[in-house]
Formats: structure tokens, sequence, C-alpha cells
């Protein structure tokens, strides 16, 4: 239901699974940011956004299917 890792210095990634009526969200947290650290953060969330949870989206339907 929760796995966190740090990555690099200070920055911590968290993703949780937290039910929803009959199915499952998925939360994911990318911590360690200051509030003046606006450009790391919209390249960060892009790759998030675009990469990450795309690939994830295959990974599970991938796995639904087999």
């Amino acid at each position: 239901r929760l796995l966190r890792f740090a990555w690099g210095e200070h920055w911590t990634v968290t993703w949780r699974l937290e039910p929803e009526g009959r199915g499952t969200r998925l939360l994911l947290t990318h911590a360690g940011f200051g509030p003046d650290e606006d450009l790391i953060r919209g390249i960060m969330n892009g790759g998030w956004r675009s990469t990450v949870m795309r690939r994830l989206v295959d990974a599970l339907e991938r796995s639904n299917a087999g």
C-alpha cells in the first residue's frame, strides 16, 4: 500500500494505494522541492505525467490482459 524511497540528497518519492469506490487510487508524491524551485518542479511534473504515468497505465493494462 505504500512505497517510499529517497531520490538524491533531498527528494523523496512516495507511491500510495488507497481504496476508492470499487477500485483503487494511486497517489504519487514527489517531495523535497523548495518554494523557489518552480523550474525544477515544472520539469519533474511534466516527466511524471508524460512518461511515468503513461508507462504505469500500459503495464497495468498488460497485467490485466494476461
